[in-house]
Order: C-alpha cells, then structure tokens, then sequence
C-alpha cells in the first residue's frame, strides 16, 4: 500500500533548533524527529480516531522513517510497539512524501489508511506547528516521548540495545533544551546508552537523575558503571562508594553488586 502525502515542510530543522517539532491536526500529533546526523529524519504519528466513544476506532501509533529520492522523501514504517498497538518489520508499508513547497508552520498530510491501523484511522488534515511557548506544547512532548519510550523498553527487553537507544534519542536530547524531566525516563535512557557502549552520554543524562532525584539509588551504580567504562576511574570510584554507602544505609548490603565493592578499593 502507498500513501501519497503533500507535506509543506522546512525538513533540515535549521529554524527551530530542534531535534524534534511537534504539529497538531484536530485528530493527531506528528513530531518530526531529526537524529544525531541531519539526513536521518523520522517521525512519530499519535491518533487518527475522529470519534469518540466506545465504538470508535482506536487511536493509532506508527512511525517511520524518510529517505531523500528524486521524487521529494520515500518513507518506511519503523517497527514500532505501544501499550495499545504494535507492528513488526514485516508489515511495513511504503510512503511516497512529495514536498510541495517550504514552510515553517503547516503540514497538509492527506492518507490513505494504513493496514497497521484500526480500520476508520484517519490521519488526514491540516497541521500546525506546535511552538515551545504556546500552552500545551509541553503536554504533547509528553504524549509522544511516552509512547516512545514504550517502545524502547520493548526493543530492549528483546536485547535490540541500539534501537532502543534510536527511539528515544531526539526526544532526549530535545528534553535536555526543554527542562523536561521523567525520572524512570532518563534513567533507563542512560542504562540505554552505558548498555550501547556510549559511557560518555551515559553520564550526561545519568548525572541528571542524581541531581534531581538523589533517592534514586541504582542511578549511583549505573551512573559509576558509565564512568568506569569512559576511564574515569576516579569519579567512578566515588560513585561507586556512594551507592554502597546509600545500600548500606538501607540495609541492603547483599544486593550490593561485587563489583561495586572491589571497584571502591
């Protein structure tokens, strides 16, 4: 199945600054994603129920991936999983994106329905941007880096570390410019990245847990584990100490990993 989708679009992000834009129809939210490399472009779409009511259609989650073609963007559906819907590989569908022009605050997405989706799924309509002062913008980040999120426990409990780390990373590094901050969030994403050998980024968001909620006690071991793999082994032995002190203190001292102990000496 193809979509033929009409997008008004400024795709290289340059006049937000941002590694995710959020825009709104009357029926779904669309945050465009940019990865760490700028011609690595994905979206999330989050709806596409027009009633409401128990006999409606439920809201749907997809998101995929852009490609530059000669036409304008071909598109493919990322697997992606949500507490309500999911879809593997196999059943990707392909996306035909033609750019019709550039424009920083409207999208025109007309669709047709997408085989993943409840029947009655409608992403069709006009978008708006979302701007990060207008009221709600903040509501919406949180809708879409949750469903993301998801996602990433998923890919991880089934050990796909780096798609796990894939889904959430716009979203994370847009959360740092935001002040957005979702504890279990921050903390899995810096297991995330300690577990893709990534230490050094690691620590950027495991340094933040400890900061804003220092009763997080496995923040400390993930957070030293991330320094020890960076070859700080100094700051790592601190943070080590700190969280055996901490378990100790709770009286958990046989949960303590050996590691954490040796490491301290």
């Amino acid at each position: 199945m193809k979509w033929v989708i009409s997008v008004f679009l400024f795709l290289i992000f340059s006049y937000a600054n941002s590694s995710v834009v959020i825009y709104k129809s009357t029926t779904t939210l669309l945050g465009l994603e940019k990865s760490g490399q700028r011609d690595l472009i994905s979206s999330t779409l989050l709806g596409g129920s027009i009633e409401s009511g128990s006999s409606s259609p439920a809201d749907c989650v997809v998101k995929f991936k852009l490609k530059k073609i000669p036409e304008g963007f071909s598109a493919s559906l990322l697997p992606f999983y949500s507490d309500t819907m999911g879809y593997s590989e196999k059943e990707q569908d392909s996306v035909l994106f033609e750019i019709n022009r550039s424009d920083r605050s409207h999208i025109m997405l007309i669709s047709e329905g997408l085989d993943v989706c409840p029947i009655g799924s409608n992403f069709s309509g006009d978008y708006e941007v979302i701007y990060k002062n207008v009221f709600g913008y903040n509501d919406y980040f949180d809708e879409l880096i949750k469903v993301n999120y998801f996602n990433a426990l998923r890919f991880f409990k089934v050990h796909n570390v780096s798609s796990a780390v894939n889904s959430l990373e716009p979203y994370m590094v847009e959360s740092l410019v935001n002040n957005y901050y979702n504890v279990d969030i921050y903390n899995d994403y810096g297991f995330f990245l300690q577990q893709n050998n990534m230490p050094d980024e690691a620590v950027k968001y495991l340094t933040v847990v400890i900061n804003r909620s220092p009763g997080r006690i496995p923040a400390y071991l993930n957070l030293a584990d991330s320094y020890w793999d960076a070859g700080n082994r100094a700051e790592a032995k601190v943070k080590y100490k700190k969280y055996v002190e901490l378990m100790q203190g709770l009286g958990q001292s046989k949960k303590i990993p050996q590691r954490a102990i040796d490491r301290t000496l």
